[in-house]
């Protein structure tokens, strides 16, 4: 599970507040769909938790509800963050998995 950290602005009675925001994030996976039957596996979406949402900066401890359309930006942002996390996370699981079947393969030769 990777961690999302999201910043974004709202403006609240002509002031700009500051906010962070965190999301849980299990990476989604392309799946497989060519090659051997026992070898493939359907696609699996990312799925996203959010955590918590703070005020920082010079409004920090400020209390208040965002609104639908708010909480949609902050929503959003995490996803797309997400998206960009998964990315990566993916591409480091593809590399694990790759060095592994090499290693293995060369322990097969004796290497």
């Amino acid at each position: 599970m990777l961690e999302s950290i999201y910043y974004f602005t709202i403006e609240r009675d002509g002031e700009e507040i500051e906010i962070e925001a965190t999301a849980e994030i299990t990476p989604g996976d392309p799946g497989k769909i060519s090659g051997p039957p026992e070898n493939c596996y359907p696609p699996e979406d990312p799925e996203i938790y959010t955590n918590d949402w703070k005020v920082i900066g010079e409004h920090a401890g400020l209390d208040f509800e965002l609104t639908d359309a708010e909480e949609q930006q902050m929503l959003d942002g995490l996803l797309e963050n997400a998206e960009n996390l998964a990315e990566d996370a993916r591409s480091d699981y593809e590399y694990d998995q790759w060095k592994e079947r090499r290693d293995e393969d060369l322990r097969s030769m004796g290497r």
